[in-house]
């Protein structure tokens, strides 16, 4: 009976039969063609790598340059194999391509399962990789008087650091975009969104000034980067924090305070359902009154209403900083933030499956 399992083993041992063959005779024409006077055969030995459908041993001469003084390995040369490397290039390049496809290592030992790739060979490649910035062929052109909308969250994720010691990382986020396009009855999708990180970031008390702030130049390297401007109007917009107000405050932007940052504080503040399936009626009246004057950008109102229900101090003194933030709420450029997502999307979803990288690792995904 036919077993297509059985026929693809059968054909994968017959393509790497024909690899092989393919290497022997380009390492026997090269000997017969060679400079005799100057490549001296030094040795004929065998030698496995791996490849993308499995191992494959050929038998290939090495060389002594009589001119140059050292071994040479021309059949290893032609066939882009590296030396000493038990992995050919491309499959180093094809599991470097997984890198921040949110991938666990056991679906790329399912993936490549005929490679019998080890779960730590991947780690390493991914640790070494070498990642280069894809830039637009382009930058974006945005008019005079457009909005470009700056998204700024941090976020801390453990690492193993160089010395093998478990630690918290901050990664900072700073994405862009220059507003929304409705593709959906509920769905929107940001126009010419660009996410960049800070990594290797160190705090520093000078950053709540205006004076040696590495996040400010960050931006504004990006601002430049990425768009070509003069006079559009910016936007930041964050989850309340100093930092990325002052952010704002030096880019001489316009501030949003982030719903989802303010709405998770005066939830968790007033607690509508502290017990499981019970709403309690007043906490939820006042929720729902302090929402809406967050909403409506009633700055006054709000701080007013809450002092007058006791909220905790740590959640007044959010709201009394962020006056900017609440003021702009109802603003017709304001689109919202998607600084949360982005954290989530794009650094928090990398480390699905595992519950620690090596920051080198961390940063290449």
């Amino acid at each position: 009976m036919f077993s297509f399992k059985e026929f693809q083993a059968i054909e994968i041992n017959n393509s790497i039969t024909k690899f092989v063959k393919k290497v022997e005779n380009w390492d026997e024409y090269f000997f017969q063609t060679r400079d005799k006077d100057r490549y001296k055969v030094a040795k004929k030995c065998n030698r496995t790598i791996n490849i993308e459908i499995g191992f494959a041993t050929f038998n290939r001469r090495v060389y002594w340059d009589k001119i140059e003084k050292r071994y040479r390995y021309f059949t290893d040369e032609e066939f882009n194999i590296e030396k000493r490397a038990r992995i050919i290039k491309d499959l180093k390049q094809e599991i470097a391509s997984y890198l921040g496809r949110k991938k666990h290592y056991q679906d790329i030992q399912d993936i490549l399962k005929y490679t019998y790739v080890s779960k730590v060979t991947i780690s390493k490649i991914y640790k070494n990789a070498k990642i280069e910035e894809k830039l637009p062929e382009q930058k974006f052109k945005v008019k005079n008087n457009e909005f470009i909308y700056i998204n700024a969250d941090d976020c801390f994720v453990p690492v193993w650091n160089k010395n093998n010691k478990r630690e918290m990382q901050k990664i900072r986020s700073i994405s862009y975009n220059t507003g929304k396009k409705q593709i959906g009855k509920n769905r929107n999708k940001l126009l010419y969104k660009i996410y960049t990180f800070m990594g290797d970031y160190k705090y520093s008390n000078k950053e709540y000034y205006l004076q040696a702030n590495p996040t400010v130049d960050f931006t504004w390297n990006g601002l430049k980067k990425y768009f070509e401007f003069e006079t559009a109007k910016l936007v930041v917009s964050g989850d309340g924090a100093k930092w990325i107000y002052n952010l704002a405050k030096y880019l001489g932007a316009y501030y949003v305070f982030d719903k989802y940052h303010a709405f998770y504080f005066l939830w968790t503040a007033y607690k509508p359902d502290k017990r499981k399936n019970k709403v309690n009626p007043e906490n939820l009246k006042n929720f729902l009154i302090a929402w809406k004057y967050f909403c409506k950008g009633q700055y006054d109102e709000l701080i007013a209403f809450l002092i007058e229900t006791n909220i905790n101090k740590d959640t007044l003194k959010t709201f009394v900083n962020n006056k900017e933030g609440i003021i702009n709420q109802p603003a017709s450029w304001n689109i919202g933030c998607s600084a949360e997502s982005d954290i989530q999307h794009l650094v928090k979803s990398q480390t699905k499956g595992a519950k620690i990288y090596a920051y080198p690792t961390l940063l290449n995904k």
